[in-house]
């Protein structure tokens, strides 16, 4: 859909389990290669959106990413629409 230079994409996922330390997401850029997001874009929440460091399998988690459009991780090359693809990993 259409959205501001800078918005917040945020993934539900459970089955999350350990320390967020430990854990890196990445992201595919326009050529198919994954690429990490940089720490300071990206968090763990709760679903009333509280930063977590630790997960307890079971519970429903937001994996919430700060992207702005046109970005090398943007994979809609439309103005203001933008697409991810992230795998979340060690």
């Amino acid at each position: 859909g259409n959205v501001h230079p800078q918005t917040t994409v945020a993934f539900r996922m459970n089955n999350l389990s350990g320390n967020t330390e430990t854990l890196r997401l990445y992201a595919y850029d326009t050529t198919g290669k994954l690429i990490p997001i940089d720490d300071e874009k990206w968090l763990i929440t709760d679903e009333k959106g509280q930063e977590m460091t630790k997960l307890t399998d079971g519970t429903l988690y937001e994996v919430r990413v700060m992207v702005s459009d046109g970005e090398a991780f943007d994979l809609n090359e439309a103005e203001k629409e933008i697409s991810l693809s992230v795998i979340l990993g060690k």
